[in-house]
């Protein structure tokens, strides 16, 4: 008898131990998928062009990294300043995310940035032209907010497409070589 009772206990703490696993990787799986909404989230605003909301997915002390530019941009009023800058160059700018994965605090995403550069760039005058440049980005996510966004994307085909190299004519297959 008194072994049965210790087989019993035994199945009850196993079956709570397997309970509280499961429900700590069910967990972890909900913050990776918000996460992964917030990089959705991210994008879907820079779409609508809607500033505000992609503010107010930065913390206060947020960095967005534009590894391609040799550029970074800390805190939200800078953002906000790049992502309005962007706008009037670029005002039919697009991003696609096409896959994301996350663990933890950390997304990394692929993505589609097309758009047509009407206005001028620093050391880039308006060409018209227009451009489709596949990249990606990794995403540090804190307190449910974006702390540290890094792009990462070929400048060569960028600006190869909108014809700023000299001798290039603009690329048509969205960078994916020739």
């Amino acid at each position: 008898m008194k072994q049965r009772c210790m087989s019993s206990g035994m199945i009850s703490f196993f079956a709570f131990i397997l309970f509280f696993i499961a429900g700590s990787a069910e967990g972890q799986q909900n913050d990776e998928v918000d996460a992964g909404n917030l990089v959705k989230a991210h994008a879907n605003a820079w779409n609508m062009h809607n500033i505000d909301a992609i503010d107010d997915l930065f913390n206060e002390d947020g960095i967005y990294e534009d590894v391609a530019a040799g550029e970074s941009w800390h805190g939200r009023n800078e953002i906000k300043n790049l992502i309005k800058s962007t706008l009037k160059v670029i005002p039919d700018f697009n991003i696609k995310i096409t896959s994301w994965f996350s663990a933890k605090d950390k997304v990394s995403c692929e993505w589609v940035m097309t758009g047509t550069q009407i206005g001028d760039f620093p050391d880039l005058p308006a060409s018209g032209k227009s451009f489709s440049v596949r990249g990606s980005s990794v995403v540090l996510i804190e307190n449910g907010k974006i702390k540290h966004w890094t792009d990462y994307y070929d400048m060569y085909s960028f600006l190869r497409q909108l014809g700023a190299l000299p001798g290039s004519e603009p690329e048509t297959n969205g960078g994916k070589g020739e």
